[in-house]
């Protein structure tokens, strides 16, 4: 581990010795509080298309087994809040066999007269549709769908995002942002683009009655990207749209909540027309069980059939072991375009996970 990694480590830690309670998302932090909270998921995985890795003549690979027992994520969080109108949050990852920075923001809130409004500055979670930001630790699905990983790899870019809430029903977005996201290690924290910088637009609404709970945005993306095929601009212009809505009430009581998700998302880019949705209904099995059912598709390029269009049914049971621990199991059946001669790959995919949060 470089000396950097290891100095964030200490730091990190230093800032829990002063004094850390438990956090939840939930809870309502007070000012003065330091809360730290994470997860931690230890999976395995069984991939249909694997086999026994072996070795060439000239030593190469031939063949890849990705079945594996792995640290998916392993997250730690730690937030101080000083006053009633700002906080921070410094966020880390030490999943695989890497530590790295996830987040690291300060918000700051003001009110004018009812009006409320939040600003939040530095490496964060972008704000575009609902579930980008959405919280992995309470996915029932071992991923997040295929157009919001190919669209926005990492979930994070460093930005400057805005909030204004003129009723509590409402939320108006403005993110100004890099663009390329914590996942290109070229372009994070520059760009050879020197007009670069993305803007992002949402507007959110959520209405609460007893136990039915309505929300719903729509979003949109405004930037530019590399394109090192342009020879003169190096650039090419980014446009993505998006429209969301969840539902959960409690038509079963007995059973527990019952949860409707879906999403779209849309973008035009590199001469291509992408387009992906995911329809997502989960249920409450009482006090110790849970189920979900995902269907997801994702094309690349709407305009040609080419074999990379994926649908994607996905399958998962959760056995709640205690109030920290979640336990489970799940299945993706994964449908491949078939085209002039292409079959479908034999790609499913079996995960069990356990994961325990505090």
């Amino acid at each position: 581990m470089s000396k950097t990694k290891w100095m964030s480590v200490i730091m990190l830690f230093v800032l829990c010795a002063f004094g850390v309670t438990r956090a939840h998302a939930d809870d309502e932090m007070k000012s003065g509080d330091i809360k730290f909270s994470g997860y931690i998921q230890a999976r395995y995985e069984d991939h249909q298309n694997s086999e026994d890795a072996s070795l060439g003549s000239s030593g190469a690979v031939l063949q890849s087994n990705d079945n594996n027992i792995y640290i998916r994520r392993g997250r730690l969080k730690v937030e101080y809040q000083a006053t009633k109108s700002s906080k921070f949050r410094i966020y880390f990852d030490g999943a695989k066999d890497d530590l790295k920075l996830l987040e690291a923001w300060i918000e700051l809130k003001k009110k004018f007269g009812q009006v409320e409004t939040h600003a939040k500055i530095g490496q964060q979670n972008v704000p575009f549709g609902f579930e980008i930001e959405y919280s992995s630790s309470k996915r029932d699905f071992p991923e997040r769908s295929s157009v919001e990983r190919a669209l926005f790899p990492g979930e994070r870019d460093r930005l400057v995002n805005l909030t204004v809430k003129p009723v509590p029903a409402l939320a108006l977005n403005v993110a100004v942002l890099n663009g390329p996201g914590i996942s290109d290690k070229t372009f994070t924290y520059k760009s050879p683009l020197a007009d670069r910088k993305d803007v992002i637009g949402r507007v959110r609404v959520e209405q609460k009655k007893g136990d039915v709970h309505l929300s719903g945005g729509v979003s949109a993306y405004m930037g530019k990207q590399f394109d090192k095929s342009d020879t003169l601009n190096f650039s090419t212009y980014k446009r993505r749209y998006g429209a969301d809505g969840q539902l959960s009430a409690k038509p079963f009581p007995k059973l527990g909540e019952t949860s409707l998700r879906a999403e779209v998302m849309a973008a035009d880019e590199f001469g291509m027309r992408r387009l992906g949705y995911y329809v997502w209904l989960a249920q409450r099995l009482g006090d110790w069980f849970g189920a979900a059912i995902r269907f997801d598709s994702y094309d690349p390029n709407t305009r040609i059939e080419d074999g990379s269009k994926l649908n994607q049914v996905s399958l998962a049971g959760h056995y709640y072991f205690d109030e920290n621990v979640k336990l489970t199991l799940a299945y993706d059946i994964r449908k491949n375009e078939e085209v002039n001669g292409i079959k479908d790959k034999a790609d499913n995919i079996l995960t069990a996970q356990a994961q325990y949060d505090f």
